[in-house]
């Protein structure tokens, strides 16, 4: 018996793409606690205070002192890979078309998310902070997002419509 295909409604992509979004910024979130602490002698909530500081208002020379800044840094960083993942969500087809694995083009698509959210986004809000970031540890965090976004939105065990 043939099976008919049933395309997925658009909110539902879209809410698949946000939780693979969320479990990207999750990835994102945890790489860069970690390289801080290793990187910063132990400051381990330096890079999200930063982040948290763009809305929070803190000085600089305060930013790892706040508690509020790590968690509205966090929050930041939540929601803009809750709006990437809705975002690789129309790439999906492309990259299957290339046959190029889920995995690999979330990583390629977090690399192009690094370069828009730290050289456009944050220097146009804040540009003291691009000398503050260590940019190769916000690389490689993005890079380690977009790859868990890609695997979570192409697991084997989602369902396939």
């Amino acid at each position: 018996m043939a099976q008919i295909y049933h395309p997925k409604k658009t909110s539902t992509k879209m809410i698949e793409g946000a939780a693979a979004g969320l479990v990207g910024g999750v990835v994102v979130a945890l790489v860069m606690i970690i390289l801080d602490a290793v990187l910063r002698n132990g400051s381990w909530w330096y890079t999200l205070s930063l982040l948290g500081s763009v809305v929070y208002g803190t000085a600089e020379a305060n930013v790892a002192a706040v508690g509020a800044a790590f968690v509205i840094g966090t929050l930041i960083l939540l929601v803009v890979f809750a709006l990437v993942g809705m975002g690789f969500t129309s790439y999906k087809p492309l990259f299957r078309r290339f046959n190029i694995p889920l995995w690999a083009g979330g990583a390629i698509y977090g690399a192009f998310i690094w370069l828009t959210l730290f050289f456009i986004f944050l220097n146009a809000i804040k540009p003291s902070i691009s000398g503050m970031i260590n940019q190769i540890a916000f690389f490689i965090a993005s890079v380690l997002g977009g790859a868990a976004l890609g695997y979570w939105s192409g697991r084997p065990d989602a369902p396939k419509r």
